[in-house]
């Protein structure tokens, strides 16, 4: 067991679900201009809840479209670079690359930021002229609290030359993420341009214009990607549809009264056809995505073929690498439709293009013929995201019945029979009885494992009958079973251990070949014959959870940030508690945590996540990676991992280490691994304290915002996450490490994982390890 206190890292970019550590930028190495800088990736999801607002909830940018009086209002300038509207109207700002030794950029000041966010910056309507021939660079600043002194940035140099080479005069889409490094107080985006062509005298064409900006916090993995899901009018300038576009016989409207803005498809002539789509999403190469329409008219008459899906396109955004589209089944007509569908991006891709499209229209004329979408949804799938709706079998519609979006079958229920402790119930108690609850339209990706998980099930004292959950699997009909992964529970273990309360359950399964929707599903059967309205004999399940069975290397906890999960109002969904701990948000909203109140002698208590499936004999790493311990703190304070067998209740071992809690203050993070003894099946993460010291008092607590768990995988040359491959993440710190020949890389770790010649560098001769070794997620 080891235990490592470190301090927490500034951070200045991501890749791929990734926030990137780093310090330097633009350095020449070998004989080649490389823009890079010094990197250490950390999850990007680990941030996650510690800021506000929200990814996409709003443009943190005023005046986006440069619009007057005066035109460009609220932005800065500096040298050859103003704001105009030379093309009709059209507000925009203007670079002047037309002239050698021109050069200069365009910002805004004022944006609050916070250290450790990391924010998306978007150029989402760029003209690039035919002669431009300069560099452009797009990124963003960080300043301390006076918005003057700058403490970083991240900057990104844009291939602009490939865009002109595809004829990309019009329409062009930068994105760029960058993280806000340690004292941010203000952010600042920035464009800016320099190197003009020196044979430049008055180059006609030679410009490049910008329409229209966007600045907000970047999503992580299970958060909204989309700008305006809802198609609202987000500038206020009297157009829907915002931040999306449209081809032939498609718009945005306002059809059905104020504040219903929605997409429109006009399927109401033979001949017509159109779509509508978003740009700028970034995406990730060979990464799982999940597409949603979540309210949907089909109206009566439709009589067309409509599709929805995702578009994979490079760095470019010009050259499609490939799509994953799936028609919709129109059959059902009808209001609040919703339509759900996964994809793997291709290897790749940059960005991620979600369409809806429609063709093939059958008739003319005539009324109710048109489809129309409310709302739609896109987010990353990575472990720890739940695919189920109303995991927790609430009211959702507040109609009176519980287990919305859930079905059941026989002796089987949904009720909240405990007070307000809405769950899914089995009754067990007679004879004869079975039955079970399940969840459909779920789709799923074939030859994908899975986790299902029952976080919270009441086994009653004398229950006597056959438990089992697990996975089913349905064509394209979700109606055709092709088969299914089911498990028996042992929940006589659990009975005999008096666990009556508080179980839970874990399994993991592939999805069959042909597969397309995956049905979780809990029933019981068998129950003792000798049961006649036996007393206490049900079963009862309260909250469960199904998402990517995480592979070796892969984050292992729910929730790394304490946040509400399901948005009900209480954090640190996932994680349970014991003794005088909680889970708040104290600092300000956005900024979730687990505390530990330490203020009062005999106080003591801990935090912990179940539902962990763990391997005997494997290595785990846990990590803390922002602590607060406030200044008069005076207990013992201690993490790492417990282990358990299948039964989730009897300790087999335990590699527990004390914090060191003699620095306080913010940021801090520390480390600790152990290695699973023989016949663990759960492992469990637990921070606790006790031995308290003095008695009332302010600033005595402990405070943790983000945490990590994964299993140590062994270290493969050029794998500097430890995920069993080497992809685009890796590549991102490779660059970071890349210092050129004969001198010795300051990163961490970087000798260790990208030396490929163990020459004691890591220059271009490393690189052609690289490249031998790369070969894309998993």
């Amino acid at each position: 067991m080891a235990v490592v206190a470190h301090e927490a890292a500034a951070v200045c970019g991501t890749a791929r679900g990734y926030t990137v550590a780093c310090a330097g930028i633009g350095k020449k190495v070998d004989s080649d201009m490389f823009m890079h800088t010094r990197c250490l990736l950390i999850p990007a999801v680990l941030v996650a809840g510690l800021v506000s607002p929200a990814w996409g909830a709003t443009n943190l940018l005023t005046n986006s479209g440069f619009e007057g009086p005066p035109i460009g209002a609220g932005w800065g300038s500096f040298w050859n670079v103003g704001f105009n509207d030379f093309f009709g109207g059209d507000a925009h700002a203007s670079l002047f690359g037309d002239t050698a030794g021109n050069s200069g950029g365009f910002f805004q000041q004022g944006i609050p930021g916070s250290w450790g966010a990391t924010y998306q910056l978007d150029l989402l309507n760029a003209r690039i002229e035919a002669n431009w021939d300069a560099d452009l660079i797009l990124g963003l600043e960080y300043y301390a609290a006076d918005d003057t002194t700058k403490l970083g940035e991240s900057l990104v140099l844009l291939d602009t030359a490939t865009r002109l080479a595809n004829g990309m005069v019009e329409g062009n889409v930068f994105s760029m993420q960058g993280a806000a490094v340690a004292g941010t107080v203000y952010v600042r985006p920035a464009v800016r341009f320099e190197s003009v062509n020196p044979a430049y005298a008055g180059e006609a064409q030679a410009n490049l214009f910008v329409f229209d900006t966007y600045l907000s916090l970047a999503p992580t993995p299970g958060e909204e990607a989309l700008k305006n899901p809802g198609f609202a009018d987000e500038n206020t300038n009297g157009t829907v549809g915002d931040y999306w576009g449209k081809f032939g016989n498609a718009d945005f409207n306002e059809f059905f009264g104020a504040d219903n803005p929605h997409a429109s498809f006009f399927a109401d002539t033979v001949g017509n056809s159109g779509g509508v789509f978003q740009q700028a999403v970034l995406g990730a190469s060979e990464a799982r995505y999940r597409y949603r329409l979540e309210n949907v008219r089909i109206e009566a008459n439709f009589d067309g073929d409509l599709y929805f899906g995702l578009e994979y396109y490079g760095a470019d955004d010009f050259a499609k690498l490939g799509e994953t589209i799936v028609q919709i089944d129109t059959a059902t007509k009808g209001d609040g439709l919703s339509f759900d569908m996964l994809a793997t991006s291709v290897a790749g891709t940059v960005y991620i293009r979600p369409v809806v499209f429609f063709d093939n229209v059958a008739t003319t004329g005539g009324t109710d013929r048109n489809v129309f979408v409310f709302e739609a949804s896109l987010t990353r799938l990575v472990p720890g995201v739940n695919l189920l709706a109303n995991p927790g079998f609430n009211d959702v519609d507040t109609n009176g019945v519980f287990g919305d979006s859930w079905g059941a079958f026989f002796n089987a229920d949904f009720n909240d029979f405990w007070g307000g402790n809405p769950h899914a119930s089995l009754f067990g108690d007679f004879a004869g009885n079975s039955g079970g609850v399940f969840q459909t339209g779920i789709p799923v990706l074939a030859e994908t494992e899975y986790q299902l998980d029952l976080l919270n099930t009441r086994i009653e004292p004398n229950w006597d009958a056959d438990l089992l959950f697990g996975l089913e699997y349905y064509a394209a009909d979700d109606a055709t079973k092709l088969g299914e992964s089911l498990e028996l529970v042992d929940t006589a273990t659990r009975i005999a251990n008096g666990t009556v309360d508080g179980n839970v359950f874990s399994m993991q399964a592939t999805a069959i070949a042909g597969a397309v929707f995956v049905r979780p599903v809990v029933r019981f059967e068998n129950v003792n014959p000798g049961y006649a309205a036996q007393a206490q004999a049900n079963t009862f399940v309260f909250e469960a959870f199904m998402g990517l069975a995480p592979a070796p290397g892969d984050q292992l906890l729910k929730n790394l940030a304490f946040a509400d999960a399901n948005g009900d109002g209480s954090f640190g969904d996932y994680w349970g508690s014991f003794g005088n701990t909680g889970f708040n948000e104290f600092f300000g909203p956005g900024n979730a945590h687990a505390s530990l109140f330490a203020e009062q002698i005999g106080n003591s208590g801990a935090v912990y996540q179940q539902a962990i499936l763990g391997t005997p004999g494997a290595e785990y790493r846990l990590d803390l990676l922002n602590v607060r311990i406030e200044d008069n703190f005076d207990a013992d304070l201690f993490f790492g991992l417990e282990y358990y067998g299948g039964d989730d209740f009897v300790k087999l071992g335990e590699a527990i280490v004390p914090i060191d809690t003699s620095t306080t203050g913010d940021g801090l993070s520390f480390d600790a691994t152990g290695t699973a003894v023989a016949g663990t099946v759960y492992v469990r993460p637990i921070v606790f304290f006790d031995n308290v010291g003095f008695d009332g008092g302010t600033l005595r607590n402990a405070f943790i915002f983000a945490t990590s768990l994964h299993e140590v995988v062994p270290q493969i040359p050029g794998d500097a996450d430890g995920d069993g491959d080497v992809e685009l993440d890796d590549y991102a710190q490779f660059v970071g490490c890349l210092e050129g020949p004969g001198v010795v890389p300051g990163g961490a770790n970087c000798l260790d994982v990208f030396d490929f010649d163990d020459d004691n560098d890591v220059d271009l001769g490393d690189f052609a390890g690289m490249q031998t070794a790369f070969g894309g997620a998993g």
